[in-house]
């Protein structure tokens, strides 16, 4: 069988190779080792690095060679594999949270730091947390493939990621700092920062930058709707962008207004997107009526229309189950479902007018 297929093989299938034997393509771990410590061809190196990972951290004499050669192989490819092969093993490798961040902050290769903050997010993240210092520092690292990769392990790290949520804030506020680690950041700061009006001043900033990112913006909005009705003062604003020229900005405005509480002062914006071009935008402007309708009377007349007129069905029939589910307060709404129940001509639009009608009339 050639190298290459057999190191797939057992890698694809390591309990299996464990199980079986005690050797890789016919070589006991220390040949292995001394091929990683002293081979000078890196594609040998390479194959050792795989070899030892089919062995497991959890055989004695595989993480310590990887550990040194982390630290001491001058070629940075292997470097990085070693990286994400400690990441890998998680757990079990011990010491590879503290050599993965050693790496991330001295080794002067960037691929081998992306590759160690990327590792520290994975099965390691539990054990991260003493690493947290150079994930923060990484957050300014000239790579920025290395500053997305400290960014996301910071989010993988969960609340413990939270002493870092100063640092975190300054990459939100960097208006020249890279989409993916202010992505990133603005996600952790949602769900870790206590302060709720901070949070939704500094989202709504980030939210009105027109220069930012769209998928900064987008977060910024979805964060806002993660806050709920503690993002006080956000839902006037937010509704102003449903006119937004960018229709993945709409739809996660029109999402995020759901979740915000009190947004009667928005039905004029909202009233607009219901004829919005996009389908998913008009859905979702549907459902804010819907809420709308227990307190407001013309969202209910908006509803009817939608219920009758949309071309696309799927809108209708949330505006007719919408109507159904405001029971007697949609009592407007009977005479042009019943009219829908027996003249429509799509059985699944006739059946829920029909039901819908049943709901409001009790």
């Amino acid at each position: 069988m050639p190298r290459r297929f057999a190191l797939f093989f057992l890698l694809i299938f390591p309990t299996f190779a464990q199980a079986q034997v005690n050797d890789v393509l016919m070589k006991k771990l220390p040949e292995w080792v001394a091929l990683l410590n002293d081979q000078k061809d890196v594609k040998h190196r390479k194959a050792a690095v795989v070899a030892l990972e089919v062995f497991g951290a959890k055989t004695t004499g595989v993480v310590e060679p990887l550990l040194l050669s982390l630290e001491k192989d001058s070629d940075p490819e292997v470097r990085r594999l070693i990286a994400l092969c400690l990441g890998r093993m998680g757990p079990d490798a011990t010491g590879a949270a503290e050599a993965l961040g050693k790496a991330l902050k001295l080794d002067k290769s960037e691929i081998v730091r992306e590759a160690a903050a990327r590792a520290l997010g994975g099965r390691l993240a539990d054990k991260a947390e003493t690493q947290l210092i150079h994930l923060v520092a990484a957050l300014k690292d000239t790579h920025a493939g290395t500053r997305a990769a400290a960014a996301e392990t910071l989010k993988n790290m969960g609340e413990t990621a939270k002493s870092a949520l100063p640092q975190l804030i300054e990459v939100i506020e960097d208006r020249k700092a890279d989409r993916i680690p202010r992505r990133y950041a603005i996600q952790i700061v949602s769900k870790h920062y206590e302060d709720s009006a901070a949070t939704t001043k500094l989202f709504l900033a980030v939210y009105d930058d027109k220069e930012a990112d769209l998928a900064v913006r987008v977060a910024a909005v979805e964060g806002l709707g993660g806050l709920g009705e503690r993002a006080e003062g956000a839902a006037i604003p937010l509704s102003l962008g449903l006119k937004d020229k960018d229709v993945e900005l709409r739809k996660a405005i029109a999402t995020a207004l759901g979740k915000l509480g009190d947004i009667k002062e928005c039905w004029p914006a909202i009233k607009d997107a219901l004829q919005d071009k996009d389908v998913g935008v008009r859905y979702q402007a549907i459902r804010l009526s819907g809420s709308l309708g227990r307190e407001l009377k013309e969202p209910v007349t908006a509803l009817i229309g939608v219920a009758e007129k949309d071309v696309n069905q799927e809108n209708r029939l949330a505006a007719i189950q919408e109507l159904g589910e405001l029971g007697s307060q949609a009592t407007d709404a009977v005479a042009n479902l019943t009219r829908i129940a027996t003249t429509d001509t799509r059985a699944a639009i006739r059946e829920a007018a029909a039901a819908a009608v049943k709901k409001i009339k009790g």
